[in-house]
Order: C-alpha cells, then structure tokens, then sequence
C-alpha cells in the first residue's frame, strides 16, 4: 500500500485531477500551495514508478506516471496510485492502466450521476496478464516509439490546422473588403449592406 501523508513544511507540490494532461496522460505541472492552505484531499505521497489513477470518470483517462521529478509531490486521494511491485515494470503498469480494455472493464463499475466513480477495489480486480520481465521491457519500448511517433504526428497536424484556420480568416477577410480580385471589372462591385443581397425569406 501506498504511504498516507498530510504536507508539511511551508509549501508543498500537489497534483489534482486537474493537474492531469488526459490528451496525453501526464502531469502538466504541480501546483505549488502553502501548507496551511492544503485541501483536505492532499494525502497521498508519491514516488518515482507511481502510476496516478483518476477513480473519477476513468473514461476521462486521468492517469500519470510519476517520473523522479515529481517524485515527493502530494496527490489527491481522488487518485489511486498504483505501486508496482518487482513482478511489473513501472512504465509497463503505466501502459497497462491506459489500455482502452481497462478502461472499458472500469467503467462497467462506475456509480454515482453528478461524479461516476469507481472504487478502488473494482481496480485491483482488473484481470491481468503478466508477460516476463524481458517481454515487458520490449513491449515499452515499442509503445514509446509508437506513442513518440502519435504525438510528432498530431503537433504537426495542428500546425497545419492553425496554417489553415488563420489562411481561411485572411480569405474570408479580403473577400469582405473586395481585396481577391476576382471579380469581372464588369461586374457590379459597389458596396452593399448583407440585407440587400439576401433573399427576402417572404418570396
């Protein structure tokens, strides 16, 4: 079982649900709170090789590996946070925790209408597969290629995205002023107020 701990000193780091990037599962950035102000839900120590798991909305997949960085921050008790014993690699655990199947097996266990939750036992009864040490290390460093590869893919779409949202907002820009230059110089290219060239919806 993981360590229980209440802050101490005058500041501490804490990670909330908030605190998870779901897109990616990871930690953004640890809040920093003074410790007289800590919320009662901060009571959970962590270490490096922790996995975080959101037991609220698990479809939302709020789930972080703790690297050596965040190692001692303070977590939310509305995490659960999955210790790996010497039987499974951390960062395979990480992975096995953000499979689409165990998602899918948690969220027959969720309950509740305004914050459906799961609780901590419907976790640790997840039926696993463990490969041996050796399977599991090549598996991670297969699912690190690929997920490095997912992200490089999806930084460069949205670039493309942005390139053509902010090209669709010069158009519709110069378009509005008569700056395309695609009219015929026959063509009648006054102004006009938007009333006058929409159809009158009585005809």
């Amino acid at each position: 079982p993981t360590e229980r701990r209440k802050p101490d000193g005058e500041t501490f780091r804490y990670i909330d649900i908030d605190a998870i990037d779901h897109r990616w599962q990871t930690v953004r950035a640890p809040k920093l709170l003074l410790t007289r102000k800590a919320p009662s839900r901060a009571a959970q120590a962590v270490a490096a090789g922790d996995t975080l798991f959101s037991l609220v909305r698990p479809y939302l997949k709020n789930i972080a590996l703790i690297d050596t960085e965040l190692s001692g921050c303070t977590a939310s008790t509305g995490f659960f946070v999955c210790r790996p014993s010497e039987r499974i690699l951390p960062r395979f655990l990480y992975y096995l925790l953000c499979a689409p199947e165990t998602i899918d097996y948690l969220n027959q266990f969720m309950k509740g209408d305004n914050s459906p939750s799961i609780q901590k036992e419907d976790l640790l009864g997840l039926p696993v597969r463990l490969p041996p040490a050796e399977e599991q290390a090549e598996l991670i460093r297969l699912l690190d290629l690929a997920f490095a590869r997912e992200r490089q893919v999806q930084v460069c779409a949205e670039a493309a995205l942005e390139q053509i949202r902010q090209l669709r907002q010069i158009i519709l820009f110069r378009a509005f002023r008569g700056e395309l230059g695609t009219n015929d110089p026959g063509e009648d290219g006054g102004d006009r107020l938007l009333e006058s060239i929409l159809a009158d919806p009585a005809e």
